[in-house]
């Protein structure tokens, strides 16, 4: 059936491949009010939203906290809303949030005491700032104001001891130095195109034949301009 095939595939395992009858009656019931593509992204839905991992889930003394069973029925099972268009809190229709079950998180309520007056209000927005000001993890203008305090001043003896440490450290053999890192050789012919051409080049104009040929062309040429003289 369409709507088992869409059972996740470690659900079926425990299952040994065999839909529960209580899930199959809930199936075919919910298959009278809902297409079974509905049916199908209620599975997935359910599933990645909720019990991707009920089957692992122990309770104190090590026992599963759900069986296979209570899954499958979990994720094909109708919603308590009382609204039929209502699927998991969204309406299918509108595809907007139900109103029945899924409620704004936050309602703004108009006040019904008196207003309080320009005195209080002055007043509470004082130690609201004053507070601020006070607070040690300010930053910015805090920050500065924290830049201006004095600076604590350390005790001689303990400037006396560091730079007793400082000098051990420096004079003790065994301690690791920053050393300069050796120097980078110049890239040879295998490592560049360009490299490896020019090198080729190099040795070809270094040819003893070739340095023979050139030197004869270029006595020819200079006997052929004597003799045009």
């Amino acid at each position: 059936m369409f709507v088992m095939r869409r059972f996740p595939r470690p659900l079926l395992d425990a299952l040994y491949g065999q839909l529960p009858a209580e899930a199959y009656r809930t199936i075919v019931a919910e298959l009278a009010r809902r297409s079974p593509q509905q049916l199908a992204d209620r599975v997935e839905r359910r599933w990645f939203g909720r019990w991707a991992h009920a089957l692992r889930q122990k309770d104190e003394e090590g026992r599963p906290l759900w069986t296979a069973n209570d899954i499958a029925f979990y994720l094909v099972v109708a919603s308590s809303c009382s609204v039929p268009d209502c699927e998991d809190g969204m309406l299918i229709r509108s595809d907007t949030a139900c109103q029945q079950c899924s409620p704004p998180e936050h309602r703004f309520v108009p006040a019904s005491g008196p207003t309080s007056s320009e005195g209080t209000r002055r007043a509470a927005l004082s130690a609201m700032r004053d507070s601020l000001l006070a607070s040690p993890h300010r930053t910015g203008a805090g920050a500065n104001s924290r830049a201006a305090r004095p600076a604590r001043k350390a005790a001689p003896e303990s400037m006396d001891r560091a730079l007793a440490r400082a000098r051990a450290r420096k004079d003790d053999p065994d301690t690791p130095r920053l050393m300069a890192p050796p120097p980078r050789e110049e890239p040879g012919p295998e490592d560049s195109v360009i490299l490896a051409a020019r090198a080729a080049r190099v040795t070809e104009e270094q040819d003893p034949v070739r340095v023979a040929a050139v030197a004869r062309a270029r006595a020819d040429r200079a006997a052929r301009r004597t003799q045009g003289k």
